[in-house]
């Protein structure tokens, strides 16, 4: 990994459209640290990779609740 980067992925529910992804990478990207985001639909997995020194994953699920999706913790 490359200093300065951490990578966290979670599961969500509720991604079924590309509004809901449209939405989720909004609020993600506006987070200051939050260097990329990708989802797999498959798995209802989202990957973040963002600055530690600026956001945490809290502060990413945080965010995610806050606009209405489920995370599921595994």
């Amino acid at each position: 990994m490359v200093e300065g980067k951490a990578r966290g992925v979670f599961r969500i529910l509720n991604m079924d459209c590309a509004g809901c992804t449209r939405t989720m990478l909004k609020t993600l990207y506006k987070l200051d640290g939050v260097i990329d985001v990708s989802f797999n639909y498959i798995t209802d997995k989202v990957y973040v990779v963002y600055d530690p020194e600026k956001v945490t994953m809290d502060d990413v699920k945080k965010a995610v609740k806050k606009i209405g999706f489920k995370i599921i913790e595994f």
